[in-house]
């Protein structure tokens, strides 16, 4: 008997999924009386159950798994191809920008402020350079989210505050993850439904500590699939940008320049890197003073003491020689 109600958990179990994949309006009534559907099962088996109250009888259960493995060996399963309309698609967009500006902490706060304003938020921010030590220049990384159908008037005001040296936009396309997630969602919810109705004709501890086994593995895989399908909506329906942003003392021409006006910016932009570096050495020296103050006191004391060595020794060494003189 344990093994005619280990059938016909499974029957069911299949029969539930069946259902929820193929779209059967009465498959709930249909399961008790013929059911010849053919597919493949989490597990990898594919069942085709003929006649339900075969499992009333240890006997005609057996003979019935008998001739669902046959038929599994011999008929795989065929999965439906779907044409997806183009509006029911789930295309997720996607954008990086290099961005540059010279008022770098007002930047970041209308990068904040222009997000909200449009319905999206802040996920990621990382700044970089604010520290004592650190360079003079700071670096900023914001991932901001979207609404989708706002996605180009953010680009747009980003372009307006600020220098994009490089922008790259991409766009994704996950219907088909979302439906297969979508489908094993009615498939596990299909089954804990079955399993809750075999649940209720359970005779012993023995049948109802295998169906609550079964049916809490159905339940994580609820959580987690829908899990997965809120993050999918979530991508959908609000669009990362990535801003990579510099602080610059000098914008990077947009325009196209030609033959002299490219001469004149070089040339410029060579002599403002010469004067940076000789602000820069000016901006070291002085700071650097106090150091360069004790380096140098050590330095005198120590010339000092080898000269007063080396002349003690030279005066040591003419004693010498003029005492040998003396008493030749």
């Amino acid at each position: 008997m344990k093994k005619g109600i280990k059938i016909a958990v499974s029957a069911l179990v299949v029969v539930a999924l069946a259902f929820a994949l193929f779209g059967c309006g009465a498959a709930k009534n249909a399961a008790k009386d013929t059911v010849e559907e053919n597919y493949i099962t989490d597990s990898g088996y594919g069942y085709s159950y003929q006649n339900y109250a075969d499992y009333d009888s240890p006997e005609g259960a057996e003979a019935a798994y008998e001739s669902n493995s046959k038929s599994s060996e011999t008929k795989p399963a065929e999965k439906t191809k779907t044409e997806i309309p183009e509006t029911n698609r789930k295309l997720v967009r996607d954008a990086q920008l290099d961005v540059e500006t010279k008022e770098f902490d007002s930047f970041i706060a209308s990068v904040e402020k222009k997000a909200a304003g449009l319905g999206g938020y802040i996920e990621k921010s990382e700044i970089d350079g604010n520290g004592y030590y650190s360079s003079y220049f700071r670096s900023a990384t914001i991932t901001v989210r979207v609404p989708e159908d706002k996605f180009d008037d953010f680009i747009g005001v980003i372009s307006e505050t600020a220098n994009i040296r490089s922008k790259s936009v991409s766009v994704r396309d996950i219907t088909s993850d979302y439906i297969d997630t979508e489908s094993r969602i009615r498939a596990l919810e299909a089954e804990q439904t079955a399993l809750l109705d075999i649940l209720k004709k359970a005779k012993n501890v023995t049948e109802t500590l295998e169906i609550y086994n079964r049916l809490s593995e159905v339940n994580a895989q609820l959580d987690r699939y829908k899990s997965t399908l809120k993050s999918y909506d979530n991508m959908v329906s609000y669009s990362k940008v990535v801003l990579d942003i510099s602080e610059v003392e000098k914008i990077t021409e947009k325009e196209q320049e030609g033959f002299f006006a490219e001469i004149r910016r070089r040339l410029s932009d060579n002599l403002y890197s010469i004067s940076q570096g000789f602000r820069s050495f000016g901006i070291w020296l002085i700071s650097s003073l106090p150091y360069i103050i004790i380096i140098a006191a050590i330095g005198a004391a120590v010339v000092l003491v080898i000269k007063k060595a080396v002349k003690k020794r030279r005066a040591k060494k003419a004693a010498k020689k003029q005492s040998s003189e003396t008493e030749q």
